[in-house]
């Protein structure tokens, strides 16, 4: 197996989720500012 190309998918799986992660918090950041109000 090609040891370079399984980091790099376990690489690019993590960044992924991090996006994700980040894409749903600054989304639901202002939602839920507007609820406390």
């Amino acid at each position: 197996m090609d040891e370079g190309g399984e980091r790099m998918k376990k690489f690019l799986f993590m960044t992924t989720t991090i996006i994700i992660a980040v894409a749903a918090t600054a989304l639901l950041a202002p939602a839920a500012a507007q609820t406390n109000e």
